[in-house]
């Protein structure tokens, strides 16, 4: 007995491709998305202690 496979027709290794691309392509957006607020945060820390040490500088 033999299948003929049409070639529209997926299969589970192409659902799996497509979620892991999808996954994947998710990941990195939210990644991305941390990584910018940390730099943020990181730059809102550095900013506020230099105001602090040249208030008390004064």
């Amino acid at each position: 007995m033999s299948e003929i496979r049409n070639e529209n027709q997926l299969t589970w290794a192409d659902i799996e491709v497509a979620l892991a691309t999808e996954i994947v392509e998710e990941s990195k957006k939210k990644s991305k998305r941390w990584f910018t607020a940390w730099v943020v945060t990181a730059a809102a820390l550095v900013a506020s202690n230099l105001a602090w040490i040249a208030g008390e500088m004064k």
